[in-house]
């Protein structure tokens, strides 16, 4: 998948995935035709060009499936390829799937699948925007780059590791996690914002944000899984918008820069603490967004404790 200048000048394919040996430019019906029988399983040769305008025309009546043996190269040159309302994307890539420059995908409710036997490269500053759809990202992902991924009310799916030392925005309605992030190499600053709950996968990364939006939302570090920043400052905050689950114990969060952490629940009563000890008195009637002039590793408690004194006079 390209948009050259030439493609992206004309608006149309520059050659269409045609059968080896005869392959030539093919437009409207046959394009269509031809694409259906690659995702047939047909043979095609090495190299087709699709610019962005000709696939948002293709996915006026249909959705996109592309598959290529080696590699898919993704050259949105700055621009947004945009599928028609509902229309979906596949990407399957024998080798990998890359990015020559800066884009963004727009798929208005429709799926986004991103599938590289050998892993995604971003090279280079990229969007991923599902308006509600799902966006799947199958197999191991590098960030040589920026990644801002948002499925809106839809799943985004981590199929496997996510390294690299650049920054990963990510919201979705769920999240779904194969692997670690930044296991082998650490990322820079990663936010994740979730609508439902949020069940966080070991993180290694300069800061990490993770928040829950819901009412009912609980955040959760799982069993074994530990949340490491290497920033100073507040390095680690996380905010739900109902319970705070800790299932890894003691060690959940490592700091290795002499950063802090805060972390935001509605109240106490109902989080799992996992004798993840603050050292220092919790903050309450404070939520997310709001100001923390407590400095330190601090609990922060939407709920407001109350107390209630009752004058009682002796009657003679």
């Amino acid at each position: 998948l390209v948009s050259q200048y030439e493609s992206a000048k004309w608006g149309v394919a520059l050659t269409g995935p045609g059968v080896i040996g005869t392959e030539t430019g093919l437009t409207g019906a046959e394009a269509q035709a031809a694409m259906a029988s690659v995702q047939a399983g047909a043979t095609t040769d090495g190299y087709s060009v699709f610019s962005s305008g000709y696939l948002n025309r293709l996915s006026q009546t249909s959705n996109i499936a592309l598959q290529a043996s080696n590699n898919i190269n993704l050259d949105l040159q700055g621009t947004t390829l945009s599928l028609a309302s509902g229309k979906s994307l596949s990407l399957t890539a024998g080798n990998q799937i890359t990015t020559n420059s800066t884009g963004t995908i727009t798929t208005n409710g429709g799926n986004i699948a991103l599938s590289g036997t050998n892993g995604i490269v971003f090279s280079n500053a990229f969007a991923l925007n599902s308006g509600g759809g799902n966006i799947s990202l199958n197999n191991a992902v590098t960030l040589n780059a920026a990644l801002n991924a948002n499925a809106g009310s839809g799943t985004l799916t981590f199929g496997s590791t996510v390294n690299g030392a650049n920054n990963l925005t990510a919201s979705a309605g769920t999240f779904s996690f194969g692997a670690a992030l930044g296991g082998s190499t650490p990322l820079s600053a990663v936010s994740l914002t979730s609508a439902n709950a949020l069940a966080l996968p070991s993180i290694s990364a300069a800061s990490i944000l993770a928040q829950t939006t819901g009412a009912s939302a609980n955040l959760s570090i799982g069993a074994g899984g530990t949340l490491t920043a290497s920033a100073s400052g507040t390095a680690v905050t996380l905010a739900s918008g109902d319970n705070f689950v800790n299932n890894a114990g003691s060690g959940a969060i490592d700091l290795t820069g002499g950063g802090g952490w805060l972390i935001y629940s509605a109240a106490p009563g109902s989080d799992t603490f996992g004798n993840l000890n603050s050292g220092n008195t919790a903050v309450w009637d404070a939520t997310y967004g709001g100001p923390v002039t407590q400095t330190g590793d601090r609990y922060v408690f939407a709920y407001q404790p109350t107390i209630n004194f009752t004058d009682r006079k002796s009657v003679v």
